[in-house]
């Protein structure tokens, strides 16, 4: 009985080694054939290389130099595959454990392809074309059974264990309309993966290239039904931004940049919240481009660092899993208000470098800037409340608007606006203080008025519809109702305040105007302004301001006031002067009007006024230091055009004080929304003609120390003893003070030092001979009159500088005269001096 039953087991462990043998022997073949038919339903072949080949003894399947190319296509490979092996320990079944004791996958390549939109529509891995929408594909399918039970972990007992599974030296190509993306796995390797239906772990490191570009992935994973941890650390570098462009709308000509990513992410699962935080996070972005309708955007560098920073879903349930109920997006139960929210909050740090925004080329610029730092950025965001806090942010060494292919500098710049301490809430935003360094305006007009250094945006002007009698009225009514919903929501508004705002340093402002001649062109530099502290919340508070500057060389002013902007009548008040304003100047833009252009003088005003809603009140104190007036566009001095300003200056004459000043005060009064709204009047004039103190011959005595600097006349024109001043002579062509000045230098700085009320006028005379043209000739040429101007203007303030600077003589004692041209041939270039 016994050698039957031996013969019996021995028969069968033959007939399981014969069976096992074929299988093993033969298992090539069979597969080859039924998966050979299988790839020509798909027009598909399998190389005549490629091994399949399963051995049973072991569970091992090994598969080696698998190739499918396309039949039609022999050269088109869709997927190849150098090395699988795989074994199983099937014993391990009777301790409901599947455990795979061996998985590789080396070289393998798979194609995968989605087809436009159209008739060929869809999704092709490695040749074989998938439904794009199941549902489609399977209308009457029945819905997948809901397992919330637990029934499908009864069903499925057992634990799948691996200590390793790996994929290595492998490429996924994806082709997506026009564009391929080609994704390297160098190693993708799982460990220590212990998986039940309700309990997962694992390892994973992934080692791979998306577009060239590195990715690595390091996971470790714990689940424990709804509970569980999961660790991510991801870093991408240089991710070419070019490759996804086909995503975008096709206005979009431009999308190029590599951003990079490193980030540690560590993510709670529980039944009721799941939470992402990210002890370490950092984000960078190089050389971006970004053009949309010919207008782009350049930035060379961006960085965004946090490591705090953490989100969290609260799911809206009670962790028991049963909230089959409710819609299935928000959360909602039949049986209470239950929704899921998000909370995220954090801290970071964000830089922007080299950053700008032009127009069709870099020649237009719109605005650029060396860098934007946001330090200590903190924020919480939920449903019930978000905020956000900045420590500083700090702009530096932007502008806007330059057409950088002139000489015309940018419309605006500065070299440091600098924001401390923002709080941004949905009620409102608060600001410590904001300062601004280096600021300089510059607005150029080219001869038709328009700005030179205003980039255009060739934006089309749209037509605006005309406003018919209906629509004034509808308009009205909108107007009366307004004031009414204001009221209601004015509790509601949105909080605005800031501490302070002020200047760091200089601000530069140069205005130049090419539509008038001569051109206009002033400089003004605002030395210290200062204004806050703001709250829309308090319309009554008074906010204070103080502004201090000059213009060009010697004028300046200094103005202070309070303003009350967000009160219901807003009030804003100025007090302050600006003084020794030279009116030469601004002949530009009297002379058409009055045929008159203003030969020299100053203006000193003084201003202190209160503007309450649109009623203006107070008062502007005036004086008119030695202006003299002369015909206009008279360039020749002594001409007889000349005398025909003689009655407009003797109309002057008659306002002037006993030092040739006119000074008046004029009460300021009306309301400016009323077209006839002006001065309410003037008061009333006196006129104080200086009279004859002594004889000529004590006038000369008098002067007898400055006899090279001075003379005395009687001029019958004026009425009075007149002290006249010696011109100047220079050689032709020069602008500078020469050594034969010196005496002159020296006597006439003695004689403005000895007599302190005396003002000089300094009027240059330019001849011919500046210029290299010989003596008498007439000039009518439009640039050399501009040159001959320019010459003696030098001459004027290289004068007055040496006496202000060197001689200590106050600035406002010397004005500045239009300079004049003189084509006699006697005439030697001069300047002349009038008191």
């Amino acid at each position: 009985m016994f050698r039957i039953l031996k013969k019996i087991i021995t028969y069968v462990l033959l007939a399981y080694v014969a069976l096992y043998s074929i299988v093993w022997l033969f298992s090539p073949t069979v597969i080859r054939y039924f998966l050979s038919d299988y790839l020509s339903q798909h027009q598909l072949v399998l190389s005549d290389v490629s091994s399949i080949r399963y051995n049973p003894f072991i569970s091992h399947l090994e598969i080696t130099d698998v190739s499918i190319s396309k039949s039609n296509e022999l050269e088109t490979v869709v997927f190849s595959l150098d090395v699988l092996e795989l074994e199983l320990h099937f014993y391990e079944l009777l301790f409901d454990q599947v455990y795979v004791s061996a998985f590789v996958i080396d070289g393998l390549y798979v194609k995968v392809k989605k087809s436009a939109a159209g008739s060929d529509e869809g999704i092709e891995v490695a040749g074989i074309s998938l439904p794009q929408n199941q549902a489609e594909q399977e209308p009457n399918s029945a819905p997948a059974p809901d397992d919330s039970s637990g029934a499908g972990e009864a069903s499925f007992p057992y634990q799948l264990d691996a200590p390793e599974v790996t994929l290595k030296n492998s490429v996924i190509e994806l082709a997506v309309d026009e564009s391929t993306h080609r994704v390297k796995l160098n190693s993708f390797v799982i460990s220590d993966l212990a998986a039940t239906l309700a309990k997962q772990s694992l390892l994973l490191a992934v080692d791979s290239e998306v577009n060239q570009s590195s990715l690595t992935l390091d996971v470790k994973a714990d689940l424990n039904q709804d509970d569980g941890k999961i660790r991510v650390d991801l870093d991408l570098t240089k991710i070419d931004l070019a490759h996804f462009k086909h995503f975008l709308p096709e206005s979009i000509t431009a999308f190029e940049g590599v951003v990079s990513y490193s980030g540690q992410h560590e993510i709670s699962i529980e039944p009721s919240a799941i939470a992402v935080d990210w002890p370490k996070l950092s984000l960078k972005a190089e050389n971006v481009l970004f053009t949309q309708d010919e207008r782009t955007v350049k930035l060379a560098k961006h960085r965004l660092d946090s490591d705090a920073l953490k989100v969290s879903v609260n799911l809206g349930n009670d962790g028991t899993g049963d909230d089959n109920s409710g819609d299935g997006l928000s959360g909602k139960s039949d049986t209470g208000d239950q929704s899921a929210t998000v909370v995220a909050e954090g801290s970071a740090q964000i830089s922007l470098d080299d950053f700008k925004t032009f127009y069709k080329s870099e020649e237009n610029m719109l605005s650029a800037f060396k860098n934007l730092a946001l330090n200590d950025v903190e924020f919480l965001i939920k449903e019930e409340n978000s905020n956000v806090d900045v420590g500083q942010i700090q702009l530096t060494d932007a502008f806007l608007s330059d057409n950088v292919k002139d000489d015309v500098p940018a419309l605006a710049q500065f070299k440091a606006l600098t924001i401390n301490k923002v709080k941004l809430t949905e009620q409102g935003i608060a600001i410590d203080d904001i300062s601004l360094a280096g600021l300089a305006l510059d607005a150029e007009l080219n001869k038709d008025k328009v700005l030179l250094n205003l980039v255009e945006l060739g934006i089309p002007v749209e037509d605006t519809q005309p406003v018919t009698e209906g629509t004034a009225v509808e308009t009205e009514t909108v107007a009366s109702e307004e004031p009414q919903e204001a009221a209601q929501h004015k509790a509601s508004e949105f909080a605005i305040s800031l501490g302070e705002f002020r200047l760091a340093d200089n601000a530069d402002i140069h205005f130049t105007d090419n539509s008038v001649n001569p051109v206009y062109e002033r400089h003004i530099a605002v030395t210290s302004l200062n204004a806050g502290p703001f709250d829309n919340q308090s319309p009554d508070n008074e906010i204070p301001y103080k502004a201090v500057g000059k213009s060009d060389k010697y004028a300046h002013f200094e103005f202070s006031g309070i303003v009350k902007p967000f009160a219901e009548v807003p009030v804003y008040s100025l007090k302050g002067f600006f003084k020794e304003i030279s009116l030469p100047g601004i002949s530009s833009y009297i002379k058409d009007a009055l045929q008159y252009e203003i030969q020299s003088g100053q203006l000193d005003l003084g201003l202190d006024v209160t503007l309450t809603g649109t009623v203006i009140d107070g008062d502007a104190d005036v004086l008119l230091r030695g202006i003299e007036l002369t015909a206009a566009d008279d360039h020749e001095a002594g001409t007889m055009q000349d005398h025909t300003s003689v009655p407009f200056n003797v109309a002057l004459g008659m306002l002037k004080d006993s030092d040739g000043n006119v000074e008046l005060s004029l009460p300021l009064s009306g309301d400016t929304s009323n077209p006839s709204f002006g001065f309410s009047g003037f008061m009333t004039l006196l006129v104080q003609q200086a009279t004859i103190a002594a004889a000529q011959d004590y006038l000369i005595t008098t002067f007898v120390p400055y006899a090279s600097v001075v003379k005395v006349a009687i001029v019958a024109g004026e009425f009075a003893l007149k002290v006249r001043v010696n011109d100047l002579v220079y050689p032709p062509g020069k602008v500078e003070l020469q050594p034969e000045h010196e005496v002159f230098l020296k006597e006439f700085a003695a004689l403005m030092k000895d007599k302190e009320d005396v003002q000089v006028r300094l009027c240059a005379v330019a001849t011919a001979e500046d210029i290299g043209k010989p003596a008498g000739t007439v000039i009518t040429e439009a640039a050399d009159i501009q040159q001959l101007k320019v010459i003696s203007n030098q001459r004027a303030h290289n004068f007055k500088d040496y006496m202000v600077e060197k001689e200590g003589v106050g600035s406002s004692r010397l004005l500045n005269c239009t300079p004049q041209i003189n084509s006699s041939i006697e005439a030697k270039p001069s300047l002349t001096f009038e008191t």
